[in-house]
């Protein structure tokens, strides 16, 4: 083994032996024959599934072996009268997770036997039951739902029914005509005895045979628990079409979006390629993304609730955003690009030093480059003490004070000597 794996032979999980001596010698499960454990695959259909041998107006019921009468296919469905088809193999999943999909339709009124549509026993194991419940026709879907409590499977109505679980935890769903009506543990026991494994459809492997009378469709099986957007896909019709590959890269689609090979982002359980492909969805800026799972479908680099593109809003200042979306610091309607005076404080955004940043020396808000500056010396007038910069006070400067200068020195005559204050200065 180790010499073939050395040289490219599958060896999925690693443990040092072949994938295909592990089938074969049974370690590891490969209920889709495709040759690859069903442990390293994120997602598969079971081939064993009649939906995909065929069960159609052209149906082969290979590799189901008849077990009574002679089950027809009518219109796409197993029609079903007493009859039943078996596989002594389990067709489900029988450690972690699992999903039986079915379309059922039953055409017995309420008597005193079940009606089995789906069986599947495994020796030590809970075995799966779908199908009607005695007297009541209720659904049974064990083990989750026992009988007598679940929905009215209607005579001659097709309903939709999907079982999820979890064998480790012992714990799943059941849903009903797409909708959730019943989840959480395991009831029943799972210590019953049964007759080796099987798998049967329209029949159950005790109690007098109790055979299913009305129709089976589109029987699928996962191995995951569906979720529910998948089921309310698969629910939609009978004619839905669970394993579309409309990428056509031989994958179903579901296992595309399970594995994360395609993304579904409105999550209709169809890739976003192919919605935007057939146009059920629009994108508009070519992302690759549905517009309707993009915060900015024109991809501008504004979202969307402020793109005035979207919103037909105000836009004051022309950069692509509504006015909405953009600070008003005044609460004056205006928006702060558009307002003159963003804070509503008397002074224009342009000399208010809340938004310039820039230097205050008389402190009365407003910033020193909107303040006169006579002299040019940097310092504005009001901080300055020599305005004019001729070397004279302020307050002893003519130019400023306006009083007497005698001696015509620039000097207001009150700031010099008078020695016998008489009034004139001495230099007069």
């Amino acid at each position: 083994d180790q010499d073939e794996i050395a040289g490219g032979a599958p060896d999925c999980d690693g443990d040092g032996l072949l994938d295909s001596c592990e089938i074969i010698a049974g370690f590891e499960p490969d209920v889709d024959e495709n040759g690859e454990p069903d442990g390293c695959q994120d997602c598969f259909v079971s081939p064993d599934s009649p939906e995909i041998f065929g069960f159609n107006s052209n149906a082969d019921l290979n590799p189901w072996s008849i077990g009574a009468g002679n089950p027809q296919v009518f219109g796409g469905s197993l029609e079903l009268n007493g009859d039943w088809i078996y596989q002594d193999r389990a067709i489900a999943p029988t450690t972690g997770d699992y999903s039986i999909s079915v379309w059922l339709r039953n055409d017995s009124p309420p008597d005193s036997t079940w009606r089995m549509a789906f069986n599947q026993t495994v020796a030590g194991q809970q075995a799966i039951w779908i199908g009607a419940a005695r007297d009541t026709r209720r659904l049974r879907a064990a083990p989750l739902i026992p009988d007598g409590i679940g929905p009215v499977l209607s005579t001659g109505v097709w309903h939709h029914v999907v079982l999820t679980a979890n064998r480790d935890t012992s714990t799943g769903s059941v849903y009903f005509d797409g909708e959730l009506v019943s989840s959480g543990a395991w009831g029943g026991s799972s210590n019953h005895t049964y007759p080796g494994v099987r798998t049967w459809l329209g029949q159950q492997y005790c109690c007098g045979g109790e055979s299913w009378i009305g129709g089976i469709d589109q029987l699928l099986i996962f191995d995951r628990e569906l979720s529910q957007s998948e089921v309310s896909r698969l629910a939609q019709s009978r004619d839905s079409d669970f394993l579309a590959d409309c990428n056509s890269n031989g994958i179903p689609d579901a296992c595309d979006i399970e594995n994360g090979i395609a993304f579904d982002c409105n999550e209709n359980a169809i890739p976003d390629v192919c919605d935007i492909v057939d146009g059920t969805s629009e994108d508009n800026d070519s992302n690759g993304i549905p517009d309707e799972c993009s915060s900015d479908e024109d991809d501008d680099g504004i979202p969307d609730e402020c793109d005035v593109d979207f919103t037909g809003g105000e836009d004051c200042d022309l950069d692509g955003q509504d006015d909405l979306c953009q600070p008003d610091d005044d609460d004056d309607g205006i928006i702060n690009p558009c307002d003159d005076d963003a804070d509503n404080d008397g002074i224009p955004d342009e000399c208010d030093i809340d938004i310039t940043g820039g230097v205050d020396c008389d402190q009365d808000g407003q910033d020193d480059s909107c303040q006169d500056d006579s002299d040019g010396d940097g310092e504005i007038d009001v901080c300055d003490s020599d305005d004019d910069g001729d070397g004279i006070p302020d307050e002893c400067d003519v130019d400023l004070t306006g009083g007497a200068d005698c001696d015509q020195d620039g000097q207001d005559d009150s700031c010099q000597d008078d020695s016998d204050g008489d009034g004139e200065i001495d230099a007069c």
